[in-house]
């Protein structure tokens, strides 16, 4: 049995698209970080990043395996399962590639947007400069989707999985239009009609309506630590 581990997040749903689209069953267990729980001795014995999503496969014989990054429990997943994932040819390394891309750039461009808008609204310069930052994202996205079916070539993979939450939740949030970018809104309508993107979203959506990491307010001193400011910075 499968284990995932996360909250109301794109790096969760990632996970949980993979999972549906490989027909996994699995357990989800909700982290609350508005209360701090990903700082707590178990937590962190799992993923010492304290972050969410955390994969953990349960077996037969032999220890639970234990992975965490987003991207890392994609290409075990798809590894694991054949699937999504070419096996070794240039098919692969552009699938790699274009999932590299997303975790390891976009992605984080993306959040950190998220985190000014949300957090630090008064600092003009961040928000400028992040959102610069996430309109050139976007803008690469919707290029190589002028040319190009899906994200690394004209079949779907990983890499689809990885950048569909941050177009379907925050592509508007982030004040992009839909006229910016035809190509990659014709790729999010095509992903968003399979069946298994469909159940996911449907399961992700009743764990936004019950995470209390946003339905509770949380103490001072617990969102300055997730944060890292406050007396939680780094002096």
């Amino acid at each position: 049995m499968l284990q995932l581990y996360g909250m109301s997040s794109p790096n969760v749903l990632k996970i949980m698209i993979l999972l549906e689209e490989l027909g996994c069953s699995y357990d989800f267990h909700t982290v609350n970080l508005s209360a701090g729980e990903q700082f707590s001795e178990a937590f962190t014995a799992l993923n010492p990043m304290r972050k969410v999503p955390v994969l953990i496969e349960n077996r037969e014989n032999g220890a639970p395996m234990v992975i965490f990054e987003s991207g890392a429990i994609l290409i075990y997943l798809a590894e694991k399962f054949g699937r999504f994932l070419p096996p070794a040819s240039d098919s692969r390394y552009q699938v790699l590639q274009w999932l590299l891309v997303e975790t390891a750039t976009a992605g984080p461009t993306l959040g950190h947007y998220n985190h000014y808008l949300r957090f630090a609204p008064e600092d003009t310069y961040s928000l400028s400069r992040f959102r610069t930052l996430a309109g050139r994202a976007y803008d690469m996205f919707d290029e190589r989707l002028q040319t190009q079916e899906y994200l690394a070539n004209d079949e779907y993979s990983v890499a689809d999985m990885a950048l569909f939450p941050w177009v379907e939740y925050f592509h508007e949030f982030h004040q992009m239009s839909a006229a910016e970018h035809p190509a990659l809104m014709r790729w999010r309508a095509t992903i968003k009609t399979r069946p298994a993107v469909a159940a996911a979203l449907e399961r992700y959506q009743n764990i936004v309506a019950n995470d209390r990491s946003f339905s509770q307010k949380p103490d001072p001193d617990t969102l300055d630590r997730v944060l890292g400011r406050g007396k939680f910075a780094r002096p």
